[in-house]
């Protein structure tokens, strides 16, 4: 099966939406991945080979909110 790889911040206003963006992959057939799961180690390295072994790429950008 094909991946894609969802690009987003670990925050957890964040989680919502990294969720139901997923959903939109899988839909379509995609098996979403991420870099959740990486137990500590520097972003940088341990996801790079996640985001160049996939078939594509979603970056999610947002802004903490206020408060």
């Amino acid at each position: 099966m094909k991946s894609i790889f969802i690009a987003s911040s670990f925050h957890d206003y964040d989680r919502a939406l990294v969720n139901d963006v997923g959903g939109v992959p899988e839909a379509l057939g995609l098996r979403p991945v991420n870099g959740h799961d990486m137990g500590g180690e520097p972003l940088e390295e341990s996801v790079k080979p996640r985001i160049e072994e996939g078939d594509g790429l979603i970056a999610l950008f947002t802004q903490a909110p206020n408060g």
